[in-house]
């Protein structure tokens, strides 16, 4: 992947496109950070989704063994383009210094952020975006407020939820949390002032002194995302919840359409689709108050 001209000349290497655009939008869009990662070069990904698991029998010594076949369906995701354009002077352009290259890619960073997360977070897609988290029909529901309830029983029922379908708080494999909670920051807000009785001073959110800089509920990571409606978070499983992300994304630049201003236009095309293949495994948690 390479940052070129209009007349196909390189700017910037692709390890530098790949360090200003590609890293930092993983690192900072709140879906990537609470679901997994699909690189791959197909035009399509298949995803399996179990219906229902092949049985086991008990079987005595030299009897036939019953056969059973799995339930077996597929999700199929084609990810259509996930397009940004920042326009940058050809000063800027010209000058070498990281910190000047940086400027270019933050615009772009944080224009496919914000449509990242809104296409993951939102509900039916306009256009050719793709259906998002909150039109799903098969998700879990909590069946108390948090409001209502002045503790933890909420997200403790959400936990509970997810682990019924077979999701691991901690992933055996990676270290990572398995799940992560993801709510409007005014829900966020609302959760984290919250304290522990009406006459005290004590967050109901004790504080972890090993993770001063993050957030957590019953030990699952709390993120806040304005992507998200108020009045719902959700607890998105990493293992069941996907992003896939085509290899090869385009970054391009051109200064013909701002010849008149000497500026140029950098354009970033990332062919990019959430997928929700055990919508189960998700649970919506409600908070009191919305909609």
């Amino acid at each position: 992947m390479t940052l070129l001209t209009g007349n196909g000349a390189a700017i910037l290497t692709p390890d530098q496109v790949q360090d200003l655009v590609i890293k930092p939008l993983l690192s900072s869009a709140v879906s990537t950070q609470v679901a997994t990662i699909v690189q791959t070069g197909s035009q399509s990904t298949r995803f399996p989704i179990i219906n229902a698991d092949p049985s086991t029998s008990w079987v005595a010594e030299g009897a036939e063994i019953p056969v059973s076949d799995p339930d077996i369906d597929e999700l199929v995701i084609t990810p259509p383009a996930l397009k940004g354009l920042t326009v940058v002077s050809n000063e800027l352009v010209a000058d070498s210094d990281p910190s000047a290259l940086n400027v270019v890619g933050d615009g772009l960073v944080r224009d496919l952020r914000v449509k990242l997360d809104a296409c993951f977070f939102g509900g039916v897609g306009a256009g050719v975006a793709p259906d998002g988290i909150d039109s799903l029909a098969g998700v879990q529901t909590t069946t108390r407020a948090f409001s209502e309830s002045g503790n933890l029983d909420v997200f403790a029922e959400a936990i509970s939820l997810a682990e019924q379908v077979g999701v691991l708080p901690v992933d055996p494999v990676t270290g990572l949390p398995g799940m992560g909670f993801v709510g409007n920051p005014a829900d966020v807000l609302a959760v984290s002032t919250t304290k522990v009785s009406e006459d005290s001073a004590q967050p109901l959110l004790g504080p972890d002194a090993t993770k001063a800089t993050s957030r957590s509920v019953l030990g699952v990571p709390l993120f806040s995302s304005p992507a998200v409606s108020v009045g719902d978070m959700w607890l998105v499983p990493r293992s069941k919840v996907f992003i896939v992300l085509r290899t090869n994304p385009e970054v391009i630049a051109d200064g013909s359409a701002y010849f008149s201003s000497d500026r140029t236009a950098v354009r970033a095309v990332l062919r990019v689709s959430p997928a929700f293949p055990h919508e189960a495994a998700i649970i919506r948690v409600v908070i009191d108050g919305g909609s």
